[in-house]
């Protein structure tokens, strides 16, 4: 109780910080439920609290939104697919040049 009285006794701008760091901390908390399995995050949360603590709050501090991460993962994936028609695409002119090629070839026969 003495700890409570304390922060939130005592000075303004403790008890801010100390608001600020949970709300950062939460955001990180559910950030890191939404990407890695729930069984693990409990695991490093009962395993390296302090580090963990730390960690959930860079994580909220510094999060990507979903928005940003769905975009950038479209992006990707728009690249692969026009890579993969450029590589079908040069196939399928090799493809048709050698076609044309053995047709010219049966001609003059």
């Amino acid at each position: 109780m003495e700890t409570l009285s304390l922060l939130f006794g005592g000075p303004a701008y403790t008890t801010v910080l100390v608001v600020i760091f949970i709300y950062f901390s939460v955001l990180g908390c559910i950030d890191m439920f939404h990407r890695h399995h729930a069984f693990l995050i409990i695991l490093y949360l009962v395993i390296l609290f302090p580090l963990a603590c730390i960690h959930m709050f860079l994580r909220g501090v510094f999060r990507v939104s979903k928005k940003w991460r769905k975009n950038k993962n479209r992006a990707r994936k728009d690249a692969r697919m026009e890579e993969e028609a450029r590589r079908e695409g040069r196939r399928l002119a090799i493809i048709d040049r050698e076609r044309k090629q053995m047709s010219e070839n049966e001609r003059a026969r």
